[in-house]
């Protein structure tokens, strides 16, 4: 894919992600989307996020990885392009 396609998802899934793990978890902590990377392919997406105070991480982390399936389904509601990205946290 060109380099420029993926930048645009990149950015277009760390705003979705970041909208849906503001409204969907229920921690009192900030998390932030701190990074978006697609594979060349557009199949798969790694998504980084930090999170403050670093003490509250093992419990956001936990809670994401619950509901991983979920995010992707909303995600694939959301996003209006095929293929819509795997992503893995």
């Amino acid at each position: 894919m060109q380099q420029r396609r993926l930048d645009k998802i990149n950015e277009l899934v760390r705003r979705f992600i970041g909208q849906l793990l503001e409204k969907e978890l229920d921690i009192d902590a900030l998390v932030t989307v701190s990074s978006v990377a697609t594979s060349g392919n557009g199949q798969d997406c790694t998504v980084g996020i930090s999170v403050f105070p670093f003490e509250k991480s093992p419990e956001v982390f936990k809670q994401i990885q619950k509901r991983v399936y979920e995010f992707q389904q909303t995600l694939n509601r959301g996003l209006n392009m095929r293929p819509v990205p795997k992503i893995a946290f």
